[in-house]
């Protein structure tokens, strides 16, 4: 008999909705090991892949959901250290907001919210003091709060909700070559109870396994990184007062120093990012705790002149007295723009010196800091999200946030194709377009801001001194810059 055009195409549209097609390596419906089947598969069992996978359940509950875990998974019933975990992380409004912590005892207790930050850099006077105010949420900067915490929140809400593959990791993905051609297969190898290998079929595989994203490598998408030759040294610390709620960061010649509140008020986290040689001296060494009160106890400073203009130097005292005069006036009215805004700021601030550091109560970690971004966050069948597509300085503490940005889009996107009836893939465009420019200019910002810190000579401190100034004084300004900070980097 005769097959007319259209149903031919029927027909292979319907054998693509049934995803048997035998292209690429799908399986037939004879094989005696047919694969496991699912709408969307998360690879990563982290905060953003837990974050995307409570998403979904949440807004679109009858989709199927897989979330692929490494290890075994976290311990729900053992009870959580009393010391607070460096392992945390600066959360913002909007992160705090999507991941809906704080609703019952056990997080709400375990959260260190701060309403005010303090910056400052050795070797100029001027400072930056953020509040609450500067924000339109208007109650909080933020919060630090523990991976654990959040992890052990958002894996309680997702049991029952998903399909778990504890203890299992990706050894192979075949991605059709367009929407169309297929679904996303994914090899799974198993280290648990049951080590079968398992094959999964999905209309949207999402890698959110980090970093060193093994779903990143297999599919063959390159990722672009600069190294900063800086380790970041990290450890939770017993204090002689209390943190206010206050967070501190000093900017030192080789990296910043940040001392974050915890839930504790007489606890915080040190975040040091430093030379590695500097980090080798210093971890483990018995005055480490000496030598961070000496880094963070060091208020503004007065910034050195311009000009030598002391009278035993030989180049001044070359030159002729008008000359001199001229110099000398015009370092005056340096000194008064450097210092009166500065005392102004702090008197009308109330700048505090940070409280003194007692013990190291905590193990003591290290990691490499680098920025780096994918080339693609998506391919047919395909999205990367969080450290899988990007990383940043710790310096902005906006690692974590940048990653939920990421998991709050793509699930947008995911539910305005499934409201639509539509296939979950058919707006992944979106979200690479949208994520790809705000990640991008949040990483230039950060790495402008890291890279101007790091200028040491002296026409740069006088500019970082006039600018920290503007800032503080200008509340436009400084209100805008909080709020970038707290809820990303406007695109429009």
């Amino acid at each position: 008999s005769t097959i007319t055009p259209s149903l031919r195409v029927a027909c292979r549209h319907a054998k693509w909705l049934s995803g048997l097609s035998t292209e690429r390596g799908f399986a037939s419906p004879s094989s005696p090991n047919p694969p496991h089947q699912t709408d969307v598969l998360i690879v990563g069992g982290g905060a953003v892949g837990c974050s995307i996978a409570h998403q979904l359940s949440r807004r679109a509950p009858n989709l199927s959901v897989g979330l692929v875990e490494a290890r075994a998974g976290p311990n729900l019933t053992n009870d959580l250290a009393p010391t607070p975990n460096p392992r945390s992380y600066a959360l913002s409004p909007s992160s705090l907001k999507l991941l809906r912590l704080g609703q019952n005892p056990e997080e709400s207790t375990r959260l260190g919210y701060y309403n005010s930050m303090q910056v400052w850099e050795a070797g100029h006077p001027a400072s930056l003091l953020f509040n609450d105010k500067d924000i339109q949420e208007g109650d909080t900067l933020g919060a630090v709060v523990e991976d654990e915490v959040i992890v052990r929140t958002l894996w309680a809400r997702v049991q029952g909700n998903c399909k778990l593959f504890t203890d299992s990791s990706v050894s192979n993905v075949t991605l059709p070559r367009d929407v169309s051609s297929g679904l996303a297969r994914v090899q799974l190898e198993s280290s648990g109870k049951d080590a079968s290998p398992k094959e999964i079929e999905t209309k949207l595989l999402i890698g959110a396994d980090g970093s060193n994203s093994i779903v990143r490598r297999l599919v063959g998408i390159p990722k672009t990184t600069l190294e900063y030759d800086q380790h970041a040294l990290t450890f939770t610390v017993k204090l002689k007062g209390t943190h206010h709620k206050r967070a501190y960061q000093r900017f030192l010649s080789t990296g910043p120093i940040a001392l974050l509140p915890t839930f504790l008020p007489d606890h915080s986290i040190v975040v040091w990012s430093t030379t590695p040689a500097m980090v080798q001296e210093w971890k483990k060494n018995p005055n480490l705790m000496s030598h961070i009160n000496s880094l963070l106890q060091d208020g503004p400073e007065r910034v050195e002149s311009l000009m030598n203009t002391s009278s035993s130097s030989s180049s001044w005292a070359e030159l002729p007295v008008p000359l001199q005069d001229l110099v000398y006036g015009v370092e005056k009215i340096v000194d008064l723009a450097h210092y009166g805004p500065a005392m102004l700021a702090q008197e009308q601030t109330g700048f505090l010196a940070p409280p003194l550091v007692d013990s190291i109560v905590s193990s003591q970690f290290t990691f490499p800091l680098s920025c780096a971004q994918v080339s693609a966050y998506t391919l047919p069948r395909l999205a990367l999200a969080g450290d899988s597509a990007h990383s940043v300085h710790p310096m902005a503490g906006q690692g974590l946030n940048l990653g939920l940005q990421d998991a709050a889009n793509l699930v947008d996107v995911l539910v305005k194709a499934h409201e639509a009836g539509m296939d979950l893939a058919m707006f992944l465009n979106e979200y690479e377009t949208s994520r790809k420019l705000q990640v991008s200019l949040t990483l230039a910002g950060i790495h402008a801001l890291q890279r101007v810190f790091g200028l040491q000579s002296m026409p740069f401190k006088h500019l970082k001194s006039f600018g920290m100034n503007l800032l503080q004084n200008v509340g436009p300004l400084r209100k805008q810059l909080a709020q970038a900070a707290c809820n990303g980097v406007p695109t429009i």
